[in-house]
């Protein structure tokens, strides 16, 4: 679907809405996308990789504008050379000096996120730049204009109907239509999340692994 594909959905669903300003259903369309991106659960069309070079002397680079939030259980990488690539171990800003004194000093073995900054830790030595892989979870673009589209509305179109319906009914107070449009809302979540974790798990072969 693109955003006016979405837009005449929102307006069948209403009913009582079909003067409703656009610009209105426009706004409100992007705003149950940042409701949705602010959710600690998040669907497998918003994870993204960066490669990121942190020049020499610098021990922190600054997180993408579009960052949500750590993907669990994938920790950042660091390029020990073109082609082997290890996990670092994430600590905290707290326990960084008592974990990292006089420990791993000759490669970067930990990092941690202190406000809208990565760093890596201990930087030895610092007379060579270091190159990261991260992997997040990033906002999605917003549709702009009636033939755009997103992953949002490419993936999960209902998912971002629901939750304009809800944020419209909240406007004129109806809380038996922001019943009815969450019941509905939490159900394609539902289905959303589970395809994200079937797509986890798809072709592997748990008896080759030695998990049965």
């Amino acid at each position: 679907m693109n955003r006016l594909d979405i837009e005449k959905e929102v307006r069948n669903s209403l009913g009582y809405a079909q003067g409703l300003d656009a610009g209105l259903i426009h706004g409100t369309i992007n705003n149950a996308q940042f409701r949705l991106e602010s959710k600690d659960t998040l669907p497998w069309f918003l994870e993204k990789q960066k490669d990121i070079t942190i020049p020499i002397g610098v021990d922190f680079f600054n997180l993408p504008t579009d960052y949500l939030h750590d993907i669990h259980g994938v920790p950042l990488s660091h390029y020990d050379s073109a082609t082997v690539i290890r996990p670092l171990e994430k600590i905290t800003y707290a326990n960084k000096e008592e974990l990292t004194r006089g420990v791993y000093a000759s490669c970067v073995a930990f990092y941690y996120r202190y406000g809208t900054k990565m760093f890596i830790t201990p930087v030895v030595p610092d007379t060579i730049e270091h190159k990261v892989s991260l992997k997040y979870y990033g906002s999605d673009v917003l549709l702009g204009t009636d033939s755009s589209v997103n992953n949002w509305s490419t993936y999960a179109p209902w998912v971002l109907i629901f939750q304009t319906l809800i944020i419209l009914s909240e406007h004129r107070s109806d809380r038996v239509k922001i019943g009815l449009y969450a019941q509905e809302l939490q159900s394609a979540l539902r289905s959303l999340y589970e395809r994200s974790s079937r797509m986890q798990t798809d072709n592997i072969d748990y008896a080759m692994r030695g998990v049965y």
